[in-house]
């Protein structure tokens, strides 16, 4: 496993789990406790991370295969990793609750999401949208109509940010990123690994 791949599920899976804070399935007395998308992670898969160095704590998440995107069951986007992984099952339409009428890849977003890209774009209509690995967006069954990085550029003044959320505190510098969980005291740097 790559460095940049290590790291990344690293990013992703203890991001995830000190913002998880009891929400994960019930009946996880036996396996590995580590759900992405209501499906349990075997334990060779549990175990080939942890043999490359992921730390894993047991936890419910949402993870969108198509833009990266991913979360705690029931909540907003936390952060992004790398596209396309084979991780859990199929991504709910309720993985991070329902009443917005608002769809990405299939998820109704979280009233968080709903105002993050309202700071974006202005106004955010019900309906059923796509989003790519790499910014750009459109209406399901559509062409790009923008790209959000782009957006969140200009917007940011040289893709910088920093952004505070229930779960701690998301911040980039344009080339990097990072989430501090003031609970825990554990910080992931994009790049950097963990540190807590």
């Amino acid at each position: 496993m790559t460095r940049r791949l290590r790291t990344t599920l690293t990013a992703f899976l203890v991001t995830a789990s000190v913002s998880a804070h009891g929400t994960a399935l019930s009946g996880q007395s036996e396996g590995t406790g580590v759900y992405v998308n209501h499906v349990e992670l075997g334990s060779h898969i549990v175990d080939a991370l942890a043999q490359s160095g992921v730390q894993i704590v047991p936890g419910a998440y949402w993870y969108d295969a198509m833009s990266g995107l991913f979360g705690v069951i029931g909540g907003p986007g936390v952060g992004f990793t790398l596209p396309g992984l084979a991780l859990g099952g199929d991504l709910p339409a309720d993985a991070s609750g329902t009443g917005t009428y608002v769809f990405v890849n299939g998820r109704e977003l979280h009233p968080m999401d709903i105002g993050l890209l309202t700071s974006l774009l202005g106004p955010v209509y019900p309906g059923r949208y796509w989003l790519r690995y790499d910014g750009f967006y459109g209406v399901e069954g559509g062409p790009a109509i923008g790209n959000l990085i782009a957006l969140a550029q200009r917007a940011g003044g040289g893709g910088g940010y920093n952004r505070t959320n229930p779960f701690g505190h998301l911040g980039s510098d344009g080339q990097s990123s990072y989430f501090f969980d003031p609970s825990t005291g554990c910080s992931v740097i994009s790049g950097g690994g963990v540190s807590c």
